[in-house]
């Protein structure tokens, strides 16, 4: 039953997989993706919300911290370095979208991978007092809000209509073109004769168009001489 309603999924951002056993979660995670060593900040927003900016570089995360958020002393920002840190491949820590916050590892190697794993799992199956959840409940790390939110925001959104609308009026378009193409062949159907007249008036214009193109003149002297031939000029071109 388990396999049926497919009740893992895919934590990475842009990876929308879902699976039915946890070996088959763990292997699409492990072979597809891997996890680069992250900043992600834990700092309250002033409009509301955890501001979840994430930086794959440490300079990168001190600056934010300085112009976002006036952070300058060196011990609140070695403080934040350590704590908003998310190891390559969740070496020390990992973020956890379930629990919404950056949780630390009591193992290393791949025993710490695993501890991930069976952690996130826990959620999956609602074992070991957690609640049981769906990957829809899931956070993004570089978000405040679970995957299901953010999915329904961008269906409702007004750019989200215009592309429904501009795809209604192609497919307007395309059965005007079609309409017009069916009406052309059924007056030709109707005039036999003047269906011919058209034929040939076509392979005449074909004609001319074949008689006006210039073709290189080519002769051999013996040399191997190899000719790159432009009809934008009037003679062609020789590479010796």
């Amino acid at each position: 039953m388990k396999r049926h309603s497919r009740p893992y999924g895919c934590t990475f951002i842009t990876c929308n997989k879902t699976f039915g056993s946890k070996n088959d979660w763990k292997r699409h995670e492990n072979s597809q993706h891997f996890h680069l060593e992250t900043w992600r900040c834990n700092e309250e927003k002033l409009e509301g919300g955890v501001c979840a900016k994430v930086c794959y570089r440490r300079q990168t995360f001190q600056e934010h911290l300085k112009k976002d958020h006036s952070i300058t002393a060196d011990d609140a920002v070695k403080n934040k370095l350590e704590v908003c840190r998310i190891g390559r491949n969740c070496q020390a820590r990992f973020w956890c979208g379930f629990c919404s916050k950056i949780l630390v590892l009591s193992k290393k190697g791949i025993h710490a991978w695993t501890e991930r794993f069976d952690h996130i799992d826990d959620h999956f199956m609602g074992r070991h007092g957690q609640a049981k959840q769906n990957i829809r409940d899931w956070v993004p790390i570089d978000s405040d809000k679970p995957r299901g939110d953010l999915a329904h925001s961008l269906s409702t959104s007004p750019d989200y209509e215009i592309n429904e609308g501009s795809s209604s009026a192609s497919s307007s378009f395309c059965s005007a073109s079609e309409s017009s193409d069916a009406a052309g062949k059924s007056a030709h159907a109707l005039n036999p004769a003047s269906h011919q007249e058209s034929l040939k008036r076509k392979r005449s214009e074909s004609s001319d168009v074949n008689r006006n193109i210039k073709k290189p003149m080519i002769s051999y002297t013996g040399a191997t001489i190899v000719y790159c031939v432009c009809f934008c000029n009037e003679f062609p071109t020789e590479l010796y």
